[in-house]
């Protein structure tokens, strides 16, 4: 859970829209600006490797349970 967190944010931070990762603690906007955050290549990229990471860390009734629910 804590790592899909942080996947999301980084995978956040790379986009060209600035945003506030830290908040509230800090109100600094950061981003490193590699592609837009409309870009699907990318986003299809991004979905898979989440599913990917989902398979590895999930046990197969999980992941049963998701696809019966799509």
């Amino acid at each position: 859970m804590k790592l899909s967190i942080l996947l999301h944010v980084f995978a956040a931070l790379m986009t060209k829209q600035k945003f506030a990762p830290l908040y509230p603690f800090s109100k600094k906007k950061f981003a490193f600006k590699f592609f837009r955050s409309d870009n699907k290549p990318v986003n299809y990229t991004f979905f898979l490797l989440g599913l990917i990471s989902f398979a590895h860390f999930s046990n197969m009734a999980d992941i049963w349970n998701l696809i019966r629910f799509i």
